[in-house]
């Protein structure tokens, strides 16, 4: 029988995305570059900041940007990647979580946050309850996630 754990990120309000990409500008060689800027070891990078889904317009401006830009507390490149909200909250929109932080939506992907988090592969559901009809522990949606 398969385990099934749950996850919410809600930890970095800037980060990265996971799943097919261009390596050049992959989760890992975002993390890589932070990693570099000592801002956040690559490990806990990817477990952060590994499942954000991002624009390619996103990517590219946070390539472009320096070191101290990423050290800032809202760096160049929020906007472009968050869209504003203003009403904290978490809701499941087809395979991604999304989180507003009451200024900017991040958007989870729960492929990543499963891989990443654990390194499980995502059910196929995002909601408060499982795919066997449990409930999130938290009452509120979640990912859920395979766990061999």
């Amino acid at each position: 029988m398969k385990r099934f754990l749950v996850f919410i990120i809600v930890t970095s309000l800037f980060a990265f995305t996971a799943g097919c990409e261009d390596d050049e500008q992959s989760s890992e060689a975002m993390c890589e570059m932070f990693e570099e800027c000592e801002l956040q070891d690559y490990d806990a990078c990817l477990v952060d900041r590994g499942s954000l889904a991002l624009s390619d317009e996103c990517k590219d401006e946070i390539f472009a940007a320096s070191c101290e830009d990423h050290a800032l507390y809202n760096p160049p490149y929020m906007d472009t990647c968050f869209e504003p909200c203003t009403i904290q909250s978490i809701d499941c929109v087809g395979a991604q979580l999304h989180y507003c932080t009451g200024t900017h939506l991040m958007k989870y992907e729960c492929a990543s946050i499963c891989y990443y988090q654990i390194g499980g592969v995502y059910s196929g559901v995002c909601g408060e309850r499982g795919p066997n009809g449990e409930y999130s522990s938290n009452g509120g949606p979640v990912c859920w996630c395979h766990v061999d």
